[in-house]
């Protein structure tokens, strides 16, 4: 389904964490989500359309814009990023975080 898709949409209203974001970003699709929790941290203009979440048209606009965006180009930025999280960075960060817990 990801490799048939032009962008994912994850139209989430409350989110922390998101492993279809990272699993469509591997796939090299632009994601269109709305601007809250980690969708704001991980994506950005090159890699996704952020809209905002109380916005009742936010989402159909959103939708709009996808059609004059490069979406090969947005897949390979979001690509590019879901490789920051490799295996060794994503333990390194967790790491991290809980050595800083205990200081």
């Amino acid at each position: 389904f990801f490799n048939a898709a032009d962008f994912v949409i994850l139209p989430y209203k409350d989110i922390v964490t998101s492993g279809a974001l990272i699993l469509a970003m591997s796939f090299g699709r632009p994601v269109i989500a709305p601007d809250i929790g980690c969708f704001s941290e991980l994506l950005d203009e090159s890699s996704g359309i952020l809209y905002a979440p109380d916005d009742p048209a936010g989402l159909t606009e959103a939708i709009k814009n996808s059609s004059g965006k490069d979406a090969a180009k947005m897949g390979e930025a979001s690509y590019q990023k879901a490789r920051e999280f490799d295996k060794d960075t994503v333990a390194r960060l967790h790491v991290d975080m809980y050595e800083g817990l205990t200081r």
